[in-house]
């Protein structure tokens, strides 16, 4: 399951629920702003920005297109 820790009115946030909903790919939806023990954890992990996907195999954060891709492409497969 992908799942993708945002914060209200971030633009990045917007763009990948976006690209996943395009790519109809099924992803879980966690709102930073009120999950404070995940904040916690991302930032202890050196995350500063939002939004961070986390994947069985990954975990990064902000709109990274070429990631993104290769997600839709592994569900095509």
């Amino acid at each position: 399951m992908i799942k993708v820790y945002t914060n209200p009115n971030c633009v990045q946030c917007d763009q990948t629920k976006k690209f996943l909903d395009n790519a109809e790919l099924e992803y879980e939806v966690i709102d930073l702003a009120s999950d404070k023990e995940s904040l916690t954890r991302f930032i202890e992990m050196g995350f500063r920005s939002a939004p961070i996907v986390e994947t069985e195999n990954d975990i990064w954060s902000g709109f990274k297109y070429d990631k993104l891709k290769g997600l839709e492409i592994e569900s095509n497969k």
